[in-house]
């Protein structure tokens, strides 16, 4: 969670999945968000395959957040997936929807 200065404010654990999925809804997150009183914020999540390409499921939940946050003047700044060696971002690979 960041504050208007992009300074990190909070970090929570929303959800621990299995070795191939998470569920978790885009309310759990925002309840955070604003609890935190947060400008925007920011998720991660890991590939343990060590695949680092994200799935149409990645993104479209990512483009979700991204769209709800809009609604409700949070940004979502990036959704990053990560893997023992690499990174994805979404925002620098333009798979955000502003």
């Amino acid at each position: 969670m960041l504050d208007t200065q992009l300074n990190v404010i909070g970090w929570e654990v929303v959800f621990v999945g299995t070795l191939s999925q998470v569920q978790t809804s885009p309310r759990e997150i925002f309840q955070r968000v604003l609890k935190a009183n947060a400008f925007g914020f920011m998720i991660a999540h890991n590939h343990p395959s060590g695949n680092i390409m994200p799935s149409n499921a990645d993104i479209t939940f990512s483009q979700r957040l991204a769209i709800i946050g809009h609604q409700m003047d949070l940004r979502l700044f990036d959704s990053f997936i990560v893997t023992q060696n690499e990174y994805w971002s979404m925002s620098e690979n333009q798979q955000l929807k502003k």
